[in-house]
């Protein structure tokens, strides 16, 4: 049961999911979802009149059904967190931004809980091919310790373990806490960046906007992409050189989603080769996961993406040595 969606789980949701165990409902509310809350109920050690109640240790047990949820922490060192604080950090990040909570409940017999809010201000973000992606501020959190609290941004809606499994494990930008007993402190601390992530990324969507609106051609492409590949110390382009170009430029035009006429094509066609490696490479898959996501791709990546958004000057220089380049030849060098 890889949704993991108990007796005691309510899935509140306002369309339908791939499990069909969901309650689609006109509003999702922390009433609907959360119709519960945590009771912490001593827990006793010993029989008879040798009975005594440990002093740190409790069991967190369900208000409406007095069921344990998760396991018995201890108090001294570990902060239970509930569905309500979730909830309440939620609205406090979202606060003066349009929103709508479009999933949340719980999975594995209430052990974990989620809130996905939508962020109606920047609705989707649109690619070049026309599709379109959500941007979702996921909450998470657990009373079993099998994960820690999370607030992140992400394009998955969490509707089950899956999902929040996959959320958690694969979101880029996000605040993860142990259940400390300092942990409400660094929540509140990180509340006004989390804020601030929750602004940025209507600007990153204003900036990928731009770039779609932009029109550019194969030839400019060609330019740039050799301007960036060619080393600044050669005065040729080798042969090595040339095929990374062509890779760049045939995802240009016709990579997934790109058709060779906008900035964010150009985007792509770098970014692309640079994700899923290079025909040819000796690179296994790990190397190139490897490298994409936290290595030499990866900058290169990021560096590519500042100069077409925040440095047109640099973008420039880099089409005016690609252009250089060409004009002389190009001559191919083999490469040892």
């Amino acid at each position: 049961m890889a949704h993991e969606i108990a007796r005691r789980d309510v899935v509140t949701t306002l369309s339908k999911t791939w499990h069909g165990l969901e309650m689609i409902v006109p509003e999702v509310t922390q009433e609907v979802a959360f119709p519960w809350s945590v009771k912490l109920e001593p827990i006793f050690y010993g029989t008879g009149a040798e009975q005594r109640q440990h002093g740190k240790w409790v069991l967190p047990t369900g208000s409406d059904d007095g069921l344990p949820i998760g396991i018995p922490v201890n108090l001294a060192t570990y902060s239970v967190r509930e569905p309500k604080d979730l909830w309440k950090v939620r609205n406090e990040v979202v606060d003066g931004t349009q929103n709508t909570v479009v999933s949340a409940g719980t999975v594995m017999d209430r052990a974990r809980y989620f809130i996905s809010t939508k962020l109606n201000e920047l609705e989707r973000i649109k690619h070049a091919d026309g599709s379109e992606s959500e941007l979702i501020f996921n909450a998470m959190g657990s009373l079993d310790k099998s994960m820690n609290e999370q607030f992140s941004m992400s394009s998955i809606r969490i509707v089950c373990n899956n999902t929040l499994s996959l959320a958690f494990a694969t979101d880029k930008v996000k605040f993860r806490y142990r259940h400390s007993i300092n942990m409400a402190s660094r929540v509140k601390e990180d509340k006004p960046l989390m804020q601030e992530v929750a602004g940025l990324a209507a600007v990153v969507k204003a900036a990928f906007d731009g770039l779609i609106a932009e029109k550019v051609n194969k030839d400019f492409a060609h330019r740039v992409y050799t301007g960036l590949v060619v080393s600044p110390v050669q005065k040729e382009i080798s042969t090595r050189a040339q095929n990374i170009i062509d890779a760049h430029l045939d995802c240009f035009q016709r990579g997934a989603g790109n058709n060779g006429q906008t900035m964010f094509d150009l985007l792509n066609g770098w970014t692309g080769p640079r994700s899923t490696g290079f025909e040819g490479s000796k690179k296994d898959n790990w190397s190139v996961y490897e490298s994409s996501d936290f290595g030499s791709y990866m900058r290169d990546k990021e560096s590519f993406a500042n100069l077409l958004v925040n440095d047109r000057a640099g973008l420039a220089k880099v089409e005016a040595r690609g252009r250089e380049l060409l004009t002389v030849g190009p001559v191919l060098v083999p490469v040892a």
